[in-house]
Protein backbone atom coordinates (compact mmCIF):
# COMPACT_ATOMS: atom_id res chain seq x y z
CA UNK A 1 0.00 0.00 0.00
CA UNK A 2 3.10 2.60 0.80
CA UNK A 3 1.71 3.36 3.66
CA UNK A 4 3.85 3.93 6.76
CA UNK A 5 2.13 1.87 9.71
CA UNK A 6 2.82 2.06 13.58
CA UNK A 7 2.17 -1.05 15.76
CA UNK A 8 -0.89 0.12 17.19
CA UNK A 9 -2.31 0.98 13.63
CA UNK A 10 -3.35 4.34 14.73
CA UNK A 11 -1.88 5.73 11.68
CA UNK A 12 -0.19 9.11 13.04
CA UNK A 13 2.70 7.58 10.89
CA UNK A 14 0.98 7.31 7.72
CA UNK A 15 -0.96 10.75 8.46
CA UNK A 16 2.53 12.64 8.53
CA UNK A 17 3.68 10.59 5.85
CA UNK A 18 0.37 11.55 3.96
CA UNK A 19 0.93 15.26 5.03
CA UNK A 20 4.64 14.97 3.13
CA UNK A 21 3.89 13.34 0.15
CA UNK A 22 0.66 16.58 -0.08
CA UNK A 23 3.61 19.06 0.06
CA UNK A 24 6.19 17.02 -2.19
CA UNK A 25 3.68 16.77 -4.79
CA UNK A 26 2.20 20.53 -4.03
CA UNK A 27 6.24 21.15 -4.95
CA UNK A 28 6.39 19.44 -8.28
CA UNK A 29 3.14 21.48 -9.50
CA UNK A 30 4.46 24.55 -8.02
CA UNK A 31 7.61 23.79 -10.32
CA UNK A 32 5.96 23.22 -13.36
CA UNK A 33 3.59 26.71 -13.15
CA UNK A 34 7.08 28.46 -12.82
CA UNK A 35 8.88 26.58 -15.51
CA UNK A 36 6.23 27.74 -17.83
CA UNK A 37 6.09 30.81 -16.49
CA UNK A 38 9.66 31.51 -17.80
CA UNK A 39 9.43 30.19 -21.30
CA UNK A 40 8.63 32.72 -23.95
CA UNK A 41 5.20 33.64 -24.41
CA UNK A 42 4.08 31.91 -27.55
CA UNK A 43 2.52 28.80 -26.90
CA UNK A 44 2.06 28.45 -23.15
CA UNK A 45 -1.02 30.94 -22.07
CA UNK A 46 -3.24 27.66 -22.46
CA UNK A 47 -0.87 25.72 -20.22
CA UNK A 48 -1.26 28.49 -17.13
CA UNK A 49 -4.81 29.45 -17.67
CA UNK A 50 -7.10 28.17 -14.19
CA UNK A 51 -8.10 24.93 -15.93
CA UNK A 52 -5.04 23.46 -16.63
CA UNK A 53 -3.82 24.45 -13.07
CA UNK A 54 -6.63 22.84 -11.95
CA UNK A 55 -6.03 19.67 -14.07
CA UNK A 56 -2.07 19.68 -12.76
CA UNK A 57 -3.21 20.41 -9.67
CA UNK A 58 -5.78 17.74 -9.07
CA UNK A 59 -3.87 14.69 -10.91
CA UNK A 60 -0.36 15.20 -8.55
CA UNK A 61 -2.21 16.17 -5.02
CA UNK A 62 -5.55 15.83 -5.33
CA UNK A 63 -5.86 12.10 -6.12
CA UNK A 64 -2.25 11.75 -3.98
CA UNK A 65 -4.70 12.53 -1.24
CA UNK A 66 -7.62 10.68 -2.04
CA UNK A 67 -5.37 7.37 -2.73
CA UNK A 68 -5.49 6.31 0.92
CA UNK A 69 -7.67 8.60 2.67
CA UNK A 70 -10.04 5.77 4.07
CA UNK A 71 -7.50 4.47 6.28
CA UNK A 72 -6.80 7.31 8.55
CA UNK A 73 -9.22 7.00 11.66
CA UNK A 74 -9.49 10.50 13.55
CA UNK A 75 -11.32 13.53 12.35
CA UNK A 76 -7.79 15.17 13.62
CA UNK A 77 -6.04 13.32 10.97
CA UNK A 78 -8.19 13.84 8.04
CA UNK A 79 -8.49 17.74 9.20
CA UNK A 80 -4.35 17.37 8.94
CA UNK A 81 -4.68 16.10 5.16
CA UNK A 82 -7.39 19.04 4.44
CA UNK A 83 -4.90 21.88 6.10
CA UNK A 84 -2.24 20.59 3.47
CA UNK A 85 -4.27 20.03 0.78
CA UNK A 86 -6.10 23.80 1.34
CA UNK A 87 -2.71 25.31 1.47
CA UNK A 88 -1.69 23.51 -1.65
CA UNK A 89 -4.82 24.79 -3.61
CA UNK A 90 -4.21 28.49 -1.80
CA UNK A 91 -0.49 28.72 -3.26
CA UNK A 92 -1.45 26.40 -6.77
CA UNK A 93 -4.19 29.10 -7.33
CA UNK A 94 -2.93 32.10 -5.79
CA UNK A 95 -6.19 32.86 -3.76
CA UNK A 96 -5.27 33.40 -0.12
CA UNK A 97 -9.22 33.82 1.11
CA UNK A 98 -10.98 30.59 2.91
CA UNK A 99 -9.96 27.44 0.97
CA UNK A 100 -13.49 25.90 1.45
CA UNK A 101 -15.61 28.16 -0.81
CA UNK A 102 -13.23 27.98 -3.60
CA UNK A 103 -12.93 24.59 -3.37
CA UNK A 104 -16.61 23.78 -3.39
CA UNK A 105 -16.48 26.25 -6.69
CA UNK A 106 -14.09 23.83 -8.41
CA UNK A 107 -16.13 20.78 -7.32
CA UNK A 108 -13.67 19.31 -4.78
CA UNK A 109 -15.68 18.27 -1.55
CA UNK A 110 -13.91 18.41 1.77
CA UNK A 111 -11.98 15.29 2.76
CA UNK A 112 -14.18 14.30 5.36
CA UNK A 113 -16.99 13.71 2.50
CA UNK A 114 -15.41 12.08 0.22
CA UNK A 115 -13.81 9.38 3.24
CA UNK A 116 -17.30 8.58 3.95
CA UNK A 117 -17.72 8.01 0.62
CA UNK A 118 -15.07 5.39 0.63
CA UNK A 119 -16.22 3.98 3.50
CA UNK A 120 -19.18 3.43 1.79
CA UNK A 121 -18.00 2.09 -1.18
CA UNK A 122 -15.47 -0.29 0.83
CA UNK A 123 -19.01 -1.58 2.63
CA UNK A 124 -21.02 -2.04 -0.78
CA UNK A 125 -17.76 -3.86 -2.20
CA UNK A 126 -17.87 -6.43 0.41
CA UNK A 127 -21.40 -6.78 0.90
CA UNK A 128 -22.61 -6.28 -2.68
CA UNK A 129 -20.56 -6.95 -4.88
CA UNK A 130 -18.59 -10.23 -4.31
CA UNK A 131 -19.96 -11.47 -0.86
CA UNK A 132 -17.94 -14.83 -0.95
CA UNK A 133 -14.13 -13.20 -0.96
CA UNK A 134 -12.09 -13.90 1.63
CA UNK A 135 -12.22 -10.05 2.26
CA UNK A 136 -16.18 -9.81 2.20
CA UNK A 137 -16.52 -13.06 4.67
CA UNK A 138 -13.91 -11.73 7.14
CA UNK A 139 -15.64 -8.67 6.93
CA UNK A 140 -18.73 -10.13 7.61
CA UNK A 141 -17.48 -11.65 10.47
CA UNK A 142 -15.74 -8.57 11.91
CA UNK A 143 -19.20 -6.83 11.74
CA UNK A 144 -21.05 -9.16 13.65
CA UNK A 145 -18.56 -9.14 16.74
CA UNK A 146 -18.59 -5.12 16.21
CA UNK A 147 -19.49 -4.27 19.76
CA UNK A 148 -16.08 -5.69 20.79
CA UNK A 149 -13.81 -3.42 19.03
CA UNK A 150 -12.21 -0.60 19.29
CA UNK A 151 -14.64 2.81 19.01
CA UNK A 152 -12.20 4.08 15.52
CA UNK A 153 -12.00 0.18 14.27
CA UNK A 154 -13.11 0.24 10.13
CA UNK A 155 -16.45 -0.77 10.94
CA UNK A 156 -17.37 1.42 12.84
CA UNK A 157 -16.55 4.52 11.22
CA UNK A 158 -18.44 2.97 7.96
CA UNK A 159 -21.73 3.20 10.38
CA UNK A 160 -21.02 6.67 10.81
CA UNK A 161 -20.05 7.15 7.78
CA UNK A 162 -23.39 5.82 6.44
CA UNK A 163 -25.32 8.20 8.74
CA UNK A 164 -22.68 11.00 7.52
CA UNK A 165 -23.98 10.55 4.08
CA UNK A 166 -27.47 10.00 5.74
CA UNK A 167 -27.75 6.48 3.78
CA UNK A 168 -29.25 4.65 5.94
CA UNK A 169 -32.69 5.87 5.22
CA UNK A 170 -32.26 5.36 1.50
CA UNK A 171 -30.51 1.62 1.27
CA UNK A 172 -31.53 0.33 5.21
CA UNK A 173 -30.07 -3.33 4.93
CA UNK A 174 -29.79 -4.37 0.40
CA UNK A 175 -31.45 -7.51 0.24
CA UNK A 176 -28.46 -9.93 -1.26
CA UNK A 177 -28.05 -10.28 -4.44
CA UNK A 178 -30.87 -13.70 -5.72
CA UNK A 179 -29.24 -16.75 -6.94
CA UNK A 180 -29.75 -16.56 -10.30
CA UNK A 181 -27.81 -13.29 -10.66
CA UNK A 182 -25.32 -13.94 -8.24
CA UNK A 183 -24.84 -17.50 -10.05
CA UNK A 184 -23.24 -16.77 -13.59
CA UNK A 185 -22.92 -20.53 -14.65
CA UNK A 186 -26.21 -20.60 -16.45
CA UNK A 187 -26.79 -24.52 -17.66
CA UNK A 188 -29.94 -23.53 -19.58
CA UNK A 189 -28.63 -21.19 -22.65
CA UNK A 190 -29.78 -20.12 -25.76
CA UNK A 191 -27.53 -21.60 -28.79
CA UNK A 192 -26.56 -19.05 -31.13
CA UNK A 193 -26.71 -18.89 -34.67
CA UNK A 194 -23.70 -17.40 -36.35
CA UNK A 195 -23.98 -16.81 -40.16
Amino acid sequence: MGLNLDHALRMEEATEAGVSNIRFAHSKVAATLHSLRQLPRRGNNAALSPLMRLQMWRSCVLTLALENLRYLRTKVQVHKWQTALSLSMKLTFGHFEQPLPMSLDLGIPPLALQQAKQLCQLHFRYTCGSPSTVPALLYALRIKNRSFGPPDSLENRIERAYGDLEMLGMYPWLDPLPPSVSNNTNTRRRPTHAR
